[in-house]
């Protein structure tokens, strides 16, 4: 096994020493060759300017600092990938315009990932945040991804206003949520009605489900908005992978990029994005709607109740025939209901809620 110890104060720019040892003469950037073993001894500082990490070995990160300066030249694109997941103590990306770092490998963090300039991109790994670790969020530095997340997982025994991980989630409760993790996405989410979310959702998952209310507070970057208007933000709930659902209370602190989500009940996915048209005031009995309308295969039922409780939906053709019908459970506030009429005949019919009055609206299959 080769095996290079870094000792401080050395400052190895472009790291040619480790390349000696560890990599090819055709590669490029620093290369932890398969079989190489490199130990950070103490604290030293380890800088690559404009080039890639690669890492088949072993890194053993000590209390050392990364720093990867990209594209300061020419712009460009540089990674941080290699065959081996690489644990960093303190890692810190700045990318200078135009310029754009990937992540291509899962990393592990101890200390803190800072990150400044251009974009970084978590791509498709997971950035995994051990105990204690922070995430360096600052307005001036955009991070992005596809599938990739910031996860952190911490105990949680009655916080107030803890944002574990500083990965942009305030979490207050009176109750011993137990081990819980955090997740940092990027991909957009959608709601119930159809429309994108912003390039941000958070996964919180308890090893206690709260009995009692819970207080969320999100953040949110400008340049993550995706089209959506900060005037209008509200909160958006429900499982993963699921169109997800406003909640009917959220006060808006958009002069500070905070939203606050109000009293929650479950844990599970959080976005924020545009506020439904008929969901503006959540004390609003905006009655029943479907959208869209007309549609061709499926539309969704937005439904306004003071209280919770069940009600009959029923599929009315034009000869007063029933053709379908749901029994559903309503929670107060705004419910959507996703309906499917892939079966039914072009033309017609009548939306109507049983036992409320008998309100009805009529909808069209084109």
């Amino acid at each position: 096994m080769k095996k290079i110890n870094i000792y401080p104060p050395k400052l190895l720019y472009g790291m040619m020493a480790l390349l000696l040892w560890c990599s090819s003469a055709s590669a490029q950037g620093l290369i932890i060759g398969n079989g190489a073993h490199v130990v950070a001894d103490g604290s030293p500082n380890i800088v690559l300017s404009n080039t890639h990490w690669t890492n088949n070995g072993t890194f053993v990160p000590g209390f050392s600092r990364v720093y990867m300066n990209e594209g300061s030249k020419l712009g460009g694109n540089y990674f941080l990938r290699g065959d081996s997941v690489t644990t960093f103590y303190h890692l810190l990306v700045t990318t200078f315009p135009t310029a754009v770092l990937t992540v291509q490998t899962n990393a592990y963090i101890i200390a803190r990932f800072d990150f400044s300039g251009h974009m970084a991109s978590v791509g498709d790994a997971d950035i995994n945040l051990l105990p204690g670790a922070v995430l360096g969020d600052q307005s001036q530095g955009r991070l992005t991804g596809n599938n990739g997340r910031i996860i952190t997982t911490v105990m949680l025994n009655r916080p107030q206003a803890a944002n574990p991980g500083n990965l942009g989630l305030q979490i207050t409760s009176n109750e011993d949520l137990g081990m819980t993790t955090i997740i940092r996405g990027f991909r957009e989410q959608t709601n119930a009605a159809g429309e994108k979310s912003i390039e941000r959702y958070f996964d919180i998952i308890p090893s206690n489900q709260p009995s009692q209310p819970v207080q969320l507070r999100f953040q949110y970057h400008d340049d993550e908005l995706n089209g959506n208007s900060k005037s209008r933000l509200a909160v958006f709930s429900g499982k993963a992978g699921s169109k997800l659902s406003m909640l009917p209370q959220n006060n808006d602190e958009s002069r500070s990029n905070w939203i606050n989500a109000g009293s929650i009940r479950l844990l599970q996915r959080f976005t924020i994005g545009n506020a439904l048209a008929a969901d503006l005031k959540a004390t609003e009995k905006v009655g029943l709607k479907a959208f869209p309308n007309p549609f061709t295969s499926r539309f969704t039922i937005t439904l306004h109740s003071n209280i919770a409780k069940s009600v009959e939906l029923k599929m009315v053709n034009l000869a007063g025939i029933v053709i379908e019908s749901k029994l559903v459970k309503l929670q107060a506030g705004n419910n959507y209901i996703e309906w499917s009429a892939a079966r039914y005949t072009p033309g017609a019919y009548h939306l109507v809620i049983g036992g409320d009055g008998g309100k009805t609206i009529k909808v069209v299959k084109q």
